[in-house]
């Protein structure tokens, strides 16, 4: 597939969730800024069905929604369309940007590929990919934490 084509692909595939859930619960604890971002985190895949790769997914995916929802810059959404009357959502309306991410196992070791995609220009913008050595809870949240660093060094201006 075509990198225009893929990037119709995914922002299809998050509009739809063809497949995906979305990990977020609505952000409660402070009200929304309505100039941060709206970011929607997408359940990660895994290439083969391996229960212990769908654990790791799941962990990656958690733990990248947790530490996005921790900075303020971020309003992390459940959904990629805001709901109507919602508190909140009406202002800051449907989800800006998308984190749509697979995990495999490659070599003995975990591979995370993570794709942040623009929903409203319908565009791919950068591709992650992180290698891990194992797959305990210290190192999937290091990888969690790290990946929103790069969703975060991607998005926000530096003075921010």
């Amino acid at each position: 597939m075509t990198p225009p084509g893929l990037a119709r692909w995914l922002f299809f595939a998050a509009i739809a969730g063809a497949g995906h859930q979305s990990l977020a619960r609505a952000q409660t604890a402070r009200p929304p800024d309505p100039a941060a971002i709206r970011i929607v985190v997408f359940q990660f895949t895994t290439a083969r069905s391996d229960s212990a790769l769908r654990v790791v997914a799941t962990a990656v995916a958690r733990s990248l929604v947790a530490t996005l929802v921790r900075d303020p810059a971020f309003v992390v959404m459940s959904n990629p369309r805001a709901r109507q009357g919602a508190p909140g959502r009406a202002a800051g309306g449907n989800a800006q940007y998308a984190v749509i991410g697979s995990v495999a196992e490659l070599r003995g070791m975990v591979r995370i590929d993570a794709r942040l995609v623009d929903i409203e220009r319908v565009q791919l913008l950068v591709r992650e990919t992180l290698s891990l050595t194992g797959a305990d809870s210290a190192t999937v949240d290091r990888a969690g934490a790290q990946l929103a660093a790069w969703v975060r060094d991607r998005l926000v201006p530096p003075s921010h």
